[in-house]
Order: C-alpha cells, then structure tokens, then sequence
C-alpha cells in the first residue's frame, strides 16, 4: 500500500514537470478582430413630469418668456412696479358700452381702448373717458365718430397723448365708453374695451 502511494506522488509529479515544459512562454497579443454589428437601441427612458398630470405639459406653470405665455392674474408687479388690467365685453342696449372700475390705488393710464367688432347701422361718436361714476364722462381722454358701418375699429388712448394731469387716475374711479349718434337711442355693438394701469407707489 506505502509503495502504491509513493508511486502515484511519483506520477504527479512527473506529470506538473511534463506540463510546466510544455507550456512555455505565453505568445504576443493578436490583432483586435473586427467590430461585431450594432445592437438593438434600448428602451427609451423615463419621461421627467412636465406638468400636473404627468403628461403633456398642459396643466404646468407658466415659464418666462415662453412663446404664449398666458397670465390669468388682473396684476404683475415686476421689481416693485405693479401693473394692473382690465378687460371686459361691450355692453348691449345702451349708451354706454363699457364701465369698469379703477385699481383701488393712484395709477397712471398706460393705454386704454375701445375695439368694435361690429357697429350700428348709422354713425356713432364714441367717447373715451375717466369718471367719479360708471355713467358719465368727466374728462374725455379719447374721441372719435365713427361712420355707419365701420367693423373692426379702435378708439385708443395712451399716457403719451395724454398731459400729466389726465393721465394720472384716483383710487376707484372709472373709465366709461359712451356712444351716442343724432337720432338718438341705443346701441348694441360686439367688441371688447380694455386698459392698463400702472400703480403710482
């Protein structure tokens, strides 16, 4: 039994003398082969959440500068300078087409105008005008006929055709659009009359 196991020490290792000689010195590095054929892409990635409902962006905030840029807000205030804004529809079966009220603070008009869409079937003066009340015309800022049929008129009034003194409006005034024509009665035009204010502080 003793000389069966020196026997097999024996082989092994004349078998690690046999493969250490045969191995020999390991050879130079071969060519890089060619480059195999692109892969298929992968799957795209996660989308990043582009407005409130994840998905198109539609309900997000609005981004400065953006082409479109909507707001719904009546007032910005921009280093400390506030602007206010008005907008409303023309009224029907009157005389006097558009009224709305004044920021509850001392503003100078930057702009303010009446758009007709349509007009009556004979001419019609338009007055412009900032008032104590939503019903008359204290100081007329802008005055204007326009001839039966006219479509797609404006009567604008701006702080630079305007004096100092006109431009300067008190805390919850008026500006009112009236219109009144030689035979009398009402009117019905279909427009818009809107205006900026910008906050004297």
């Amino acid at each position: 039994m003793k000389n069966s196991l020196i026997a097999l020490a024996v082989i092994a290792s004349i078998g690690a003398c046999l493969v250490a000689y045969n191995s020999g010195a390991i050879g130079p590095k071969g060519d890089t082969g060619a480059q195999g054929p692109k892969g298929e892409q992968g799957i795209a990635g996660r989308n990043g959440v582009d407005g409130k409902n994840g998905k198109d962006g539609k309900d997000a905030g609005t981004v400065l500068g953006a082409a479109g840029s909507v707001f719904s807000t009546a007032y910005i205030t921009v280093n400390g300078v506030t602007q206010e804004y008005r907008r409303v529809a023309l009224q029907t079966a009157t005389t006097t087409v558009c009224a709305f009220k004044t920021p509850a603070a001392t503003t100078t008009l930057k702009s303010a105008s009446v758009y007709f869409r349509t007009s009556t079937s004979s001419a019609a003066l338009v007055e412009l005008a900032k008032s104590l009340t939503a019903f008359s015309t204290t100081t007329v800022l802008a005055r204007e006929t326009f001839a039966a049929g006219s479509v797609n008129v404006v009567l604008n009034a701006t702080s630079t055709a305007l004096d100092t003194y006109t431009a300067i409006i008190g805390p919850n005034q008026w500006i009112v659009a009236k219109m009144g024509s030689a035979s009398g009665g009402t009117f019905s035009p279909a427009g818009t009359c809107q205006a900026v204010f910008e906050v004297v502080q």
